[in-house]
């Protein structure tokens, strides 16, 4: 069984070029953004920095994403932006699978955590122990190394993002812990130092440090403590969201046998060539993409396609680098190897649309941006407002501190990429690659489905469904007469007659003198006859006769949609075989599922009337359109568009390309060709009707947790800055508060990895 070729993937969207010239894109890993806020802030400078033509960065996965004019300005240029700005950025080495590897597989929340099991026990021993509680000489300076302990050790992540911050001019979520955390500590050593001040309340003295002070310090450590369990927590759940780019290279095989005369050689995957031949025995990964040179298996493509079916494979069909063989020895010629595999390129669609934002995003980001001042204002209004109005300078700076640190601009900054992320990752295990955010953003409100009809909803090949003989012919030689006359023939009716006679295990004899005439038919000699086959009209024209029942038969076929060959030989017709592009398995219910969500649906195809009605009527489509040209397809998607429906086209072929580009959302569905994967902003890997509409349940899912993530994100900050401001909540329990919102966030996105199309 021979299988399609796998498309190349490409991603789309992509600036257009400066007028005169071209451009170059360059992918950054980004260390120091604290929250939404750095995000912003380096998004704004690199679209104004010189040559830039576009920027996108992305909090959730760490990375920035540039294109640029490299007349004006180049990859060392944009390197000195990043560091002018306070933050390390190293470049994205696509080529090398090891450093991708490390990329996805590091685990910075084990460093986070580590911190937290040693300041946890120190602020647990600052709360509890008697000896610290006194205040008084040794034991309160006992209670301030403790808490610098927790504060300067433990928590210099904090001071070090906050110092870059300040060194250039700019405030972070690190800026508002460390404001936080450093007044209330300062406010604990003033306290000792002069014995006075704070320590007094309703007129009972506390001692030299005060119940204010020792309270400031318990309010440093636990929140320190606190917040390092929060950042560890947020970090894993980063690492878990962008786990599945590390599934996709897990999936790729590490070694491959090269076949170099009589001999094996044994060598990593990643240093095999174009034309190499391998080795892949039963049980192994097939290291590279290639074509089967010997031998014969079945592979299993789930990791590509998500059908759980394994695939036959022989001498002359392709093979995907990372699929299975099961159960035989095959030898590979390798067609494609390192980026240019179908695996590489899927890694770098999920990575590109990881990266990609939604538009909703954008005004996240810019209120994640304005969050950071408004609270630091919020927080010196605080203070004086308990300081000047309540008479309570120690409970106004606890207030203020309580401010900085529940206000959680992170939660903002991961609500929409958090969701993307785990989205795409899902969609791509299911075999569903969304290029970007703003796809998803787009098939959300999807209400209209245009469906082509040759290779999308039907197999795109001719089946034969048909066999009718003169009484006197058996069938067998019937069509084995015909097949060894179209055996020459490329055209897919020929292609359909010769498959149906191997399929039956009938052997097709060879023909001589082969003349093919384009729009009839073909005359060849086969075994002795001259046999003619072609369209009813034109055998009829060759002076053939057709008898009553055959005609009958053929006028029965051609009334119910089918293609008809009619054949025969000594001046009369001895068979009539009827052929159509079947419906693939599943298409009527994938039609009913798109009309259960809600979609209307269409068939738009450039097929003749009768062949898209049958194929309308067995799939239950009602609304149909044949003969359309590509021009044709562009109007009735603009039409609709008119209407006011948001139309998705779902196609496979060059000419559907222009209706994929014009479209609302294009997707391309599975081995389409490279026009129309490039148009499209979904490609389906599997040529199953029935991924449609997964594709569109999954992005109304995501978009619906990328609603809930904002909304949590900004009625979080809504009720819990006036309440820190108030006095009703503890900076410890703020600390907590602003920890879980982002964790929160993180973990309904991780529920998108659950998502399931039934």
């Amino acid at each position: 069984m021979h299988s399609a070729p796998q498309p190349v993937l490409r991603t789309r969207s992509d600036p257009a070029p400066p007028e005169g010239g071209h451009i170059d894109s360059v992918e950054f890993t980004v260390r120091g953004m604290a929250c939404g806020a750095c995000a912003a802030r380096i998004d704004k400078a690199l679209r104004a920095g010189d040559g830039v033509v576009d920027a996108g960065v992305n909090f959730a996965t760490a990375r920035a994403r540039v294109a640029y004019d490299p007349d004006r300005t180049d990859i060392g240029a944009l390197s000195v932006l990043f560091d002018s700005l306070g933050y390390e950025a190293a470049v994205v080495v696509r080529d090398n699978p090891a450093a991708l590897d490390s990329a996805h597989g590091a685990q910075p929340w084990r460093g986070w955590l580590m911190r937290a099991a040693i300041a946890w026990p120190l602020s647990l021993a600052l709360v509890a122990a008697p000896a610290l509680h006194s205040g008084r000489g040794s034991g309160g300076a006992g209670a301030l190394v403790v808490a610098a302990v927790v504060l300067f050790g433990c928590g210099r992540p904090f001071l070090r993002g906050s110092i870059a911050a300040a060194r250039h001019r700019t405030a972070t979520m690190d800026t508002l812990i460390t404001t936080a955390v450093l007044a209330a500590y300062a406010a604990s050593v003033w306290h000792f130092v002069s014995g006075g001040g704070f320590g007094v309340h309703h007129g009972v003295d506390h001692g030299v440090m005060g119940a204010a002070g020792h309270g400031h310090l318990n309010g440093v450590a636990v929140v320190v403590s606190t917040l390092l369990v929060g950042r560890g927590l947020e970090a894993a759940a980063r690492s878990r969201a962008l786990s599945a780019v590390g599934r996709l290279l897990a999936f790729g095989a590490r070694e491959a046998s090269v076949v170099v005369g009589d001999t094996e050689v044994r060598i990593p995957a990643g240093d095999v060539q174009v034309e190499d031949v391998v080795r892949v025995r039963p049980g192994e990964k097939v290291p590279v993409d290639g074509v089967v040179v010997a031998g014969a298996s079945a592979a299993d493509e789930s990791m590509l396609t998500g059908e759980p079916l394994p695939v036959e494979k022989t001498t002359g069909d392709t093979v995907v680098g990372a699929t299975l063989n099961c159960d035989g020895t095959i030898d590979v010629r390798a067609t494609a190897v390192g980026r240019d595999t179908v695996l590489a390129g899927i890694v770098r669609l999920v990575e590109d649309a990881q990266n990609r934002k939604a538009p909703v995003q954008r005004l996240a980001d810019r209120i994640a941006g304005m969050l950071v001042p408004a609270v630091l204002t919020t927080a010196v209004a605080t203070f004086a407002t308990w300081a000047l109005v309540h008479h309570d300078p120690s409970g106004g700076l606890m207030a203020a501190v309580a401010v900085l640190v529940v206000a959680c601009p992170c939660s903002l900054g991961l609500a929409t990429p958090a969701a993307v992320l785990v989205g795409t990752g899902r969609g791509a295990a299911l075999g569903v690659l969304v290029k970007g955010g703003e796809v998803l953003e787009a098939a959300h409100a999807i209400d209209t489905v245009v469906l082509d009809k040759t290779g999308t909803l039907t197999e795109g090949r001719m089946n034969v469904v048909g066999l009718a003989t003169d009484p006197l012919e058996p069938a067998g030689r019937v069509l084995a007469l015909v097949a060894g006359a179209e055996s020459g023939s490329e055209h897919p009716v020929a292609r359909g007659i010769v498959n149906e006679a191997r399929r039956r295990e009938i052997d097709v004899p060879a023909a001589t003198g082969l003349r093919a005439v384009p729009g009839g038919g073909v005359l060849a000699e086969v075994d002795g006859r001259d046999v003619v086959a072609g369209s009813p009209r034109w055998v009829a024209g060759q002076g053939l006769v057709l008898p009553e029942a055959l005609a009958a038969a053929a006028a029965a076929a051609e009334d119910a949609g089918r293609t008809v060959v009619v054949a025969g030989w000594n001046g009369e017709v001895k068979g009539v075989i009827a052929l159509a592009d079947t419906l693939r398995p599943g298409a009527a219910d994938a039609v009913a599922a798109l009309r259960r969500a809600g979609h209307r649906v269409l068939l738009v195809s450039g097929d003749n009337a009768r062949a898209v009605a049958t194929a309308a009527r067995d799939a239950g489509i009602d609304e149909v359109v044949a003969g359309a040209t590509p021009a044709h397809k562009i109007a009735v998607v603009a039409d609709l568009q008119r209407e006011g429906r948001v139309v998705a086209v779902v196609g496979d072929g060059i000419n559907d390309a222009p209706a994929l580009a014009g479209a609302d959302l294009g997707i391309a569905i599975g081995a389409g060709t490279d026009v129309a994967v490039e148009s499209a902003g979904m490609v389906l890997m599997r040529s199953d009707p029935a991924a449609v509409a997964t594709a569109l349940a999954l992005s109304r899912r995501t978009f619906r947790t990328i609603r809930q993530n904002l909304g949590w994100a900004f009625g979080y900050n809504l009720v819990a800055i006036p309440l820190a401001a108030a006095g009703v909540l503890s900076p410890a329990a703020c600390g907590v508060s602003m920890a879980l919102s982002s964790v929160g966030v993180l973990g309904n996105s991780l529920r998108l990895a659950r998502f399931s199309p039934r």
